[in-house]
């Protein structure tokens, strides 16, 4: 990782419980460190297997960007297709969620 690149801390993972069906939207509650830093497009594994699913969330810091120190908190909207029905992992940066998948009824 660059010196002007870090893992992002999670405040909370939201998402709808159970959830009903293969597509979920979950809300990620993250905050930076400064106004100068910025997110990166989020990375997304998938294990169908483990029934895991983790989500990197890195910021990078703008070289040319003055920031005030004040912590900087912004909402994330990411849509998960579970492929399975059952006890799934989320696991986000330093946050971690298991939730229950059941068929749509």
């Amino acid at each position: 990782m660059k010196l002007n690149e870090k893992i992002v801390k999670v405040k909370k993972i939201e998402i709808e419980e159970p959830v009903k069906g293969k597509k979920a939207i979950m809300e990620i509650l993250i905050e930076l460190p400064d106004t100068a830093w910025d997110l990166e497009q989020p990375k997304v594994l998938i294990n169908n297997d483990r029934k895991e699913i983790k989500i990197i969330i890195k910021g990078r810091r703008s070289s040319k960007g003055i920031g005030l120190q004040v912590i900087t908190k912004r909402k994330i909207k990411q849509i998960i297709t579970f492929q399975t029905s059952g006890k799934w992992v989320i696991e986000c940066n330093n946050k971690k969620k298991i939730v229950e998948v059941k068929e749509k009824e």
